[in-house]
């Protein structure tokens, strides 16, 4: 096991937590341009355009992030920092957006939520996901700040 383990990158050695998590949201974001019924539709077309720019936008840092992890952090430790570190902080900036598209699509009287649970769990996961990515992000940029 041990002669396996060091053919894996290092970035995926040390962070395997975020590897995963990166690959979650590059394959819900393509499950949810594939599949016409994720998100629960409200009604609003403007509503479901955006989410899916979101999605698109949530698949580029995400495969950004595991690019990052997957370079050599000796050969490029430029991109092997800051491509985690910005990536982070574009899956908040997302996960941000998709909360406010929710409590938009709440409070429009011409969009129906047709199943609150579904709609409130997706506002939960999705402010979870940007609260953890903005802590890991202001903990990289806080880690450079105190090399300087």
């Amino acid at each position: 096991m041990h002669k396996l383990w060091r053919y894996i990158p290092k970035g995926l050695r040390d962070r395997p937590f975020d590897a995963y998590t990166a690959l979650v949201l590059v394959v819900v974001s393509i499950y949810g341009l594939i599949s016409p019924y994720f998100p629960e539709t409200h009604g609003s077309a403007i509503g479901d355009v955006l989410f899916h720019v979101i999605e698109v936008y949530i698949a580029i840092a995400g495969t950004t992030l595991l690019v990052s992890l997957l370079c050599n952090p000796k050969k490029h430790p430029s991109f092997y920092f800051f491509g985690q570190m910005y990536s982070w902080a574009f899956i908040s900036a997302a996960g941000l957006a998709i909360m406010c598209l929710q409590v938009y699509q709440a409070a429009n009287s011409e969009c129906h939520i047709e199943e609150p649970f579904l709609f409130w769990f997706i506002f939960f996961i999705f402010g979870c996901v940007s609260f953890a990515s903005t802590i890991r992000s202001i903990d990289m940029y806080l880690y450079i700040e105190g090399k300087d």
